[in-house]
């Protein structure tokens, strides 16, 4: 999920209110790569897939791909969820000054267009009153308007209110299905 099109992609899929930050969360030293090789990432049935190949510690989207797709994404553990690792995934796309969060676990076999991973954007208003007191509390802000956004202060608080509020669905198949819908 890389770049422009990328970008709008997830802006049109995290519009209820997406997780942003203005500077990287996961620091040199805790990306890990999912996959050791080329991942391929598809959003909608009707939308071109994204190559990305592995840079580093991260991915950048493959040459000769989308015209506008151009940025990067790293990957840190989340939690293990029925047998399966779960991530958080970073994305900056290029030339924007920040970063999306979403959650991402491999799939078993990759779909029918060869997507290896789902991908699901957590919903800002799902934070309950618990959750969301305790984010803010670590120094996390959320902007509530006509798109709420929930601006993580670091990894820990991030992985903290994703965890208290999905962390029973993340292990759900139907959750996650019904997340990329």
């Amino acid at each position: 999920m890389i770049g422009r099109a990328v970008f709008a992609m997830v802006a049109a899929i995290a519009l209820a209110g997406c997780f942003a930050s203005e500077e990287p969360l996961i620091e040199a030293g805790e990306a890990v790569l999912p996959i050791d090789h080329r991942i391929t990432i598809c959003l909608e049935d009707d939308q071109p897939c994204i190559e990305l190949l592995v840079d580093g510690d991260g991915y950048q989207a493959a040459p000769g791909g989308l015209p506008d797709a151009a940025g990067r994404a790293r990957f840190a553990p989340l939690v293990h969820a029925a047998g399966k690792q779960v991530f958080i995934l970073e994305v900056q796309p290029e030339g924007s000054p920040g970063y999306i969060h979403l959650i991402a676990r491999r799939t078993d076999n990759p779909d029918a267009k060869g997507s290896d991973l789902d991908l699901a954007a957590p919903d800002c208003r799902d934070l309950d009153g618990e959750v969301s007191d305790a984010f803010e509390t670590s120094g996390g802000v959320i902007s509530v308007g006509m798109v709420s956004t929930c601006f993580s202060p670091d990894l820990d608080a991030l992985k903290t209110a994703w965890i208290n509020t999905y962390g029973a669905e993340l292990g759900d198949d139907d959750w996650w299905a019904s997340r990329a819908d």
